[in-house]
């Protein structure tokens, strides 16, 4: 959805929490000029030891995509285009939204490597000052990233495509200082 004209994307992002027993997740939505328009997160969310035995190593995958990222899509007043993750692991999110996501990193990192696969796309600013990131969509999704790739042409010449992460960061550190609900 486009608002002004403006290209709508979602930043999704999970962060531990400060005692490291639960996790906090948190959107950001924001036009092509970087500009915020929606800002939804959860309280921290604690596994039990049992839910942690039971689950294993597909904890965190479950608790990111279908815990966390599916209701907070879902509570969204704006529609955005994609949904952006920081993690290989929230690309799972794909199955429980009705939208693209693709996960970005800086060129160079781990999922680089794979920069020749079919679900592997290399962006680059045409007008520099910004640095080269790897898109990656969910392998069942593989057409994902060119729905989105003028989208992302267009913001990568707006904005660097990995900061508005950080915002999430911060957001989270300022809600972890000043409310224990967060802590």
């Amino acid at each position: 959805m486009t608002i002004h004209g403006n290209v709508l994307m979602a930043y999704f992002a999970v962060h531990r929490t400060q005692d490291n027993e639960g996790y906090i997740g948190g959107i950001l939505v924001i036009d092509d000029r970087g500009v915020p328009q929606e800002f939804r997160c959860t309280l921290p969310i604690r596994p039990t030891t049992t839910q942690k035995a039971l689950y294993g190593d597909t904890l965190e995958a479950y608790m990111f995509n279908e815990l966390i990222g599916s209701p907070l899509m879902k509570s969204l007043v704006t529609r955005p285009e994609c949904c952006i993750v920081d993690s290989v692991t929230t690309l799972e999110l794909r199955e429980y939204v009705e939208m693209p996501v693709i996960h970005l990193e800086k060129y160079g990192e781990a999922l680089s490597a794979n920069a020749g696969s079919a679900n592997s796309h290399r962006i680059e600013s045409e007008i520099g000052g910004f640095q080269t990131i790897t898109a990656k969509s969910h392998s069942g999704h593989q057409a994902d990233y060119e729905s989105v790739r003028e989208a992302f042409a267009q913001m990568s010449n707006r904005i660097d495509l990995l900061e508005p992460f950080q915002r999430i960061t911060t957001a989270f550190n300022v809600l972890t200082e000043r409310d224990n609900r967060f802590k």
